[in-house]
């Protein structure tokens, strides 16, 4: 069984250009899901990549901080996904709005679907 989920990957980002092939693989190490979402630079060291349920949030990553990134659309098996503790609110850059992040984490390398967003 699988869900669908979404990842934005700006342009500066060190693994844009595999984001670009629809490609995401995590940075390797040993953070926990509360060490990868509260500890700064933990994404760094993490068998996690962070996705979200929310295509617009997901956007929002991926235009954020400069105006173009990918938003990678992937169906991720069950097994791959680990719940995230989900602390964070996103002000979309799109509207203005206060979203949840909606964030899960998974495990592994993924290949999924990726679209180009550029800022309007």
């Amino acid at each position: 069984e699988t869900t669908t989920l979404y990842r934005g990957v700006n342009e500066s980002h060190v693994f844009y250009e595999d984001a670009q092939a629809g490609l995401v693989r995590p940075s390797g190490g040993t953070a926990t899901p509360f060490e990868h979402n509260t500890v700064p630079g933990a994404t760094l060291n993490s068998p996690y990549t962070s996705w979200t349920i929310d295509p617009a949030v997901a956007e929002n990553f991926a235009l954020r901080p400069g105006g173009q990134g990918v938003v990678i659309k992937a169906e991720v098996p069950l097994f791959q996904i680990t719940p995230s503790p989900n602390l964070k609110q996103v002000l979309l850059i799109q509207n203005g709005q206060i979203v949840s992040e909606p964030e899960v984490l998974v495990q592994g390398i993924v290949k999924g679907i990726p679209k180009v967003v550029t800022k309007p």
